[in-house]
């Protein structure tokens, strides 16, 4: 299985597994689907002025850096910052949020996926020393 197949998989097997609910991880997964597909669409019909694009560059360097924070938290024992990941989350959603503004309404499913990942006692059992997530991550 390649690393972006094991990436994916993880990323519904985990949030699934911390709330118990197929149905709203199901409800997650698709909205986290749809907003990159959105967003897509967006920047291959060349729709976002120069404004958005500077902020979708802000929003890839943010999401690089908690792609980093995230590696960090999981290869150093003893780092892991529920609320530093939290803040993070939420400062990539307000960017997003901007960036749709003017092509999108204010989307439930932008807010559902970030509320989900964002949640403090997902993470927390996520990043658990001891937890059941810690050999498969």
């Amino acid at each position: 299985m390649t690393p972006a197949a094991r990436c994916w998989m993880g990323s519904r097997r985990y949030p699934r597994e911390c709330t118990q609910n197929k149905k709203e991880m199901e409800r997650v997964i698709k909205n986290l689907i749809k907003m990159v597909i959105k967003l897509a669409v967006l920047h291959r019909n060349n729709q976002f002025n120069q404004d958005e694009l500077a902020l979708m560059e802000k929003f890839k360097k943010k999401v690089l850096q908690l792609a980093m924070m995230v590696v960090c938290f999981h290869l150093v024992e003893y780092t892991f910052d529920r609320n530093m990941l939290s803040r993070l989350l939420n400062e990539c959603q307000e960017l997003l949020h901007d960036i749709i503004q003017r092509h999108l309404t204010v989307s439930q499913a932008v807010n559902n996926v970030f509320h989900h990942f964002s949640d403090c006692g997902f993470l927390a059992a996520l990043y658990n020393l001891f937890g059941k997530f810690k050999p498969h991550l």
